[in-house]
């Protein structure tokens, strides 16, 4: 669920993808130049693995997927420098929770 709010004490629950059944935990939200960048994991089906995730914005109201595949998670966002930085981890063949860093170009 993404949450938003006009003045910081009320809470709104609104539905930021229409019509997309995946289910999504978003650890990280973070704004910088003209995007917001959520980022954590997202789960398209009961028998499939959480697969890491990011969604982007540029109104905060109208978000779409920016990166997923790896089986795994993303748990830090940050901006800076003017790049979106992600950390997690992710399985990879025989091995799991290896470390992730993504950079945005």
């Amino acid at each position: 669920e993404i949450l938003r709010s006009t003045d910081g004490a009320l809470w709104e629950v609104f539905e930021s993808r229409p019509g997309d059944t995946a289910a999504y935990s978003l650890n990280e939200v973070s704004r910088g130049g003209a995007y917001w960048i959520a980022a954590g994991s997202r789960t398209v089906s009961d028998t499939l693995d959480a697969v890491i995730v990011t969604l982007y914005s540029t109104d905060a109201n109208t978000w779409n997927v920016g990166a997923a595949g790896l089986t795994g998670d993303l748990h830090g966002l940050t901006y800076g420098e003017n790049r979106f930085i992600t950390v997690g981890e992710v399985d990879i063949a025989d091995l799991e929770n290896v470390s992730l860093i993504l950079t945005s170009p």
